[in-house]
């Protein structure tokens, strides 16, 4: 007998009416047979059944309809239970099951970990995917909604995080709370919805605001409108806009200490951190201040102080590594490049053994990066968002961040990879 279980997590289930044959004799209802003769319990979608006599004795159908050889007969009711069957001789039955379902056309997407260690749980991870043909306009994205099962049991939350107008590019950051094990692929689907899907899909704040769920997805978040009292900083902190966006802005030349999300501490663990910011350029030292893009502290003590840093400014560069170690700072290492006053990805990654850092105009592409093979933050119990670098009276803070977040450090520091979305028809209770 072939049986539609509903929410059985087959990529393909063609029709919601299956059915099959099997021997009855005395008396059974049609949830007896089909626990007793296929092991099939889950009723909640239940419609009805479609009864053939195939022997060649009559049976009994609940204690009032007489069904005779090669007779048909066509019930609904609330539960299989409520169907009783009744033969006095041993008699094959035909049964059509139905059951009520919805098909849903959603999109494949399979995650490869090639490392032989598993991601940390939950992990951040990074799709880049092609949405071309999937949907029409950027102004779709947030229709997108992405689950860890076939059924749509277990919604994803996700952040678009950038694309290019065509849709050819979109990078989307995914929550997956299991992680993918060591040397493994896991799927998960993507539907597209007709309607708005925050907060469990949201965007980056430099194309909405208001659908901007970094803190749902990140380990550690902030944007331009997160509070002011969510920062510690010796300088001064205030907002600005940036293209029309709102941003966190860090001024004067008080301190290298530029400023700390305390909001969010983490506990000590392998990290990346990525940024969106600008160097303004506009107060004294201008594109030759020391400004940190992006970064992590252990605190707000200078006089015992670890973080690291990626900077821009330092010597006039484009790129710089910067750290403080047992609360002294070393500065301008790996400096490459001429700095610019426009809108930078900053990244960096630690592990145990050593960090690296990149900053580029394009996400994933262009710009300068570095590596140091030692851990300044080796020790710490709990690390921040932050940024440090070099600045006097004259040469000062002035950098505006649009975002900036940290995320779980990839095996080894090898992001999984992903394939492109595969339509696949869902059918769902």
């Amino acid at each position: 007998m072939q049986t539609l279980i509903p929410k059985l997590a087959y990529k393909y289930l063609p029709v919601s009416i299956y059915g099959g044959t099997t021997t009855i004799s005395g008396s059974q209802t049609v949830a007896q047979i089909l626990q007793n003769e296929f092991a099939i319990s889950d009723f909640s979608t239940w419609k009805g059944v479609t009864i053939e006599n195939l022997g060649n004795d009559n049976i009994i159908v609940n204690n009032a309809v007489i069904l005779t050889p090669k007779g048909c007969l066509k019930l609904s009711a609330s539960s299989p239970s409520e169907v009783t069957i009744t033969s006095q001789q041993p008699t094959v039955i035909s049964t059509l099951l139905e059951f009520g379902v919805e098909p849903v056309n959603a999109y494949a997407i399979t995650i490869t970990n090639s490392e032989s260690d598993p991601t940390p749980t939950p992990f951040q991870q990074l799709l880049t995917l092609n949405l071309q043909g999937i949907i029409s306009s950027p102004s779709q994205l947030l229709n997108l909604k992405f689950y860890q099962d076939i059924n749509h049991n277990t919604p994803l939350y996700a952040w678009i995080m950038s694309y290019t107008s065509d849709l050819s590019t979109v990078y989307i950051w995914v929550s997956i709370p299991s992680g993918i094990p060591a040397s493994s692929s896991i799927t998960i689907y993507m539907q597209v919805t007709n309607t708005n899907q925050y907060p469990y899909t949201g965007i980056s704040p430099y194309y909405n605001s208001q659908y901007d769920n970094g803190q749902n997805v990140f380990l550690a978040y902030f944007n331009g409108y997160t509070p002011l009292s969510d920062f510690y900083t010796p300088n001064k902190l205030t907002t600005t806009t940036v293209n029309g966006v709102q941003a966190i802005l860090i001024n004067g030349g008080c301190c290298n200490l530029g400023f700390v999300y305390t909001a969010k501490p983490i506990p000590y663990q392998p990290l990346m951190v990525l940024s969106y910011a600008i160097d303004l350029g506009n107060q004294p030292g201008g594109l030759t201040a020391d400004n940190g893009i992006a970064g992590l502290t252990n605190g707000t003590d200078t006089s015992s102080l670890d973080a690291i840093s990626v900077n821009m400014g330092c010597n006039s560069t484009f790129f710089s590594m910067d750290y403080f170690e047992n609360g002294s700072e070393y500065r301008c290492n790996n400096s490459q490049g001429a700095p610019v006053s426009e809108l930078v990805y900053g990244q960096l990654q630690f592990n145990e053994n050593s960090w690296s850092g990149s900053i580029s105009p394009t996400f994933g592409s262009g710009g300068y990066s570095g590596s140091l093979d030692f851990n300044p933050l080796s020790g710490s119990s709990q690390l921040y968002l932050g940024v440090i670098g070099g600045v006097n009276s004259g040469a000062q803070w002035q950098t505006a961040y649009i975002w900036m977040f940290a995320s779980a450090y990839p095996p080894n520091g090898v992001m999984p990879s992903n394939s492109q979305p595969q339509k696949v028809t869902v059918y769902i209770a």
